[in-house]
Order: structure tokens, then C-alpha cells, then sequence
């Protein structure tokens, strides 16, 4: 049976393959990842994840495809391998983004500036209005 996600996945890894010959980090599968359908899977995984529920279900479609990817993936490392990372992803939403965390609210105070950063915030992701707020007096101390 054909799975959008596990072929989206197959193939972010062939690019990986033959970019870092030698291996591959979390960070440069990402990427790898977005190259492919533009970060997008097709089919039953074509819209972006924006609930727990499809991260679970691509944490198990991922594990499915050939023993490679563990259920044990952090929702962060779904979401991410996945070409989701941004102010819709639920883990960013929650506030447990692992690594890019910093750099979205950077971009976004650069891109919108300090009040629209909020206000988007306070839309999108609620929970990460405190943290942008700590982040943006740690800036500029």
C-alpha cells in the first residue's frame, strides 16, 4: 500500500544520501525534507500538522517505512523532518520547540516588529507570548 508520508520520507533520506555522503544531522534531514514536495506529502499527510494527532500519525507512518525513524522521535523531530517548523506548529504553539525556538521569534520581531509580533502571537501560538516577551528584554539588556 502506497503511503504519501513514508515516500515523502524515503525520499528527504535519498537527498540526504547523496548530499552528505559521509552522514547526516537532524538539521540537514530537515532540510532535505523540505526539498521534496516543497515540505509537503500529498495525499492523507497534505495538509501541514497542526494537532497532536497528526504529529502521532506521522511519527507512525515515518516508523513504518523501514525501521529507520523511531516512535521515539520527539514531536519536535516529527514536525521538523516534516517541513512544519513556523508559528503553526504545535510544538512551537506549546512552547517546546527544540531547536528553532529562538530563530522564529527573531524573524518575526525582525519581519513584523515588536507590536504585529504580539498581536500574531497572541493568534497563533498564545502560549509563546510570555516567552517572546522574556526574549525580547533579554535582547536588549
Amino acid at each position: 500500500m502506497w503511503n504519501s508520508a513514508a515516500e515523502l520520507v524515503k525520499k528527504a533520506k535519498g537527498i540526504a544520501d547523496l548530499k552528505y555522503p559521509n552522514g547526516y544531522n537532524k538539521e540537514q534531514l530537515i532540510a532535505c525534507s523540505k526539498e521534496v514536495y516543497d515540505g509537503r506529502t500529498g495525499g492523507a499527510f497534505d495538509a501541514p500538522i497542526k494537532t497532536e494527532r497528526d504529529i502521532c500519525n506521522q511519527r507512525n507512518a515515518m516508523a513504518n517505512i523501514d525501521g529507520h525513524y523511531p516512535l521515539g522521535m520527539t514531536d519536535c523531530e516529527v514536525v521538523g523532518i516534516n517541513g512544519g517548523c513556523g508559528l503553526s506548529c504545535p510544538v512551537f504553539a506549546r512552547g517546546d520547540c527544540d531547536e528553532f525556538q529562538d530563530d522564529m521569534l527573531r524573524d518575526l520581531l525582525e519581519e513584523e516588529g515588536r507590536a504585529d509580533a504580539i498581536k500574531r502571537l497572541d493568534e497563533e501560538a498564545p502560549d509563546m507570548v510570555e516567552y517572546f516577551n522574556d526574549y525580547i528584554l533579554t535582547k536588549e539588556k
